[in-house]
């Protein structure tokens, strides 16, 4: 999951990851169809839950002025359970 120094808990992270993002400008998607780049909108859906999930950050981003690796040492709230049916495009047994 993406960390930004903004978050505050693991579910700001997964709500960051599963969000819609838009495709546009330099980005755009290849329409096989059309046989051009086109506007497009990009989501990750979950579909069934695992009795277990395991979870890893991604905390380190780029620094383009020194060329190294950086890390987020932001701290993040995590429950023991966390309630992931928000985020399901089905409905879980």
């Amino acid at each position: 999951l993406p960390v930004s120094w903004e978050m505050g808990s693991v579910a700001d992270a997964l709500h960051e990851y599963l969000a819609e993002e838009k495709l546009s400008g330099g980005d755009q998607w290849y329409c096989e169809r059309c046989k051009r780049k086109v506007d497009a909108c990009k989501k990750i859906d979950i579909w069934e839950l695992p009795p277990v999930l395991v979870l890893q950050l991604k905390r380190f981003e780029y620094d383009a002025g020194s060329g190294r690796f950086r890390k987020i040492g932001c701290t993040l709230s995590a429950p023991m359970t966390l309630d992931l049916s928000e985020y399901c495009s089905s409905t879980q047994a």
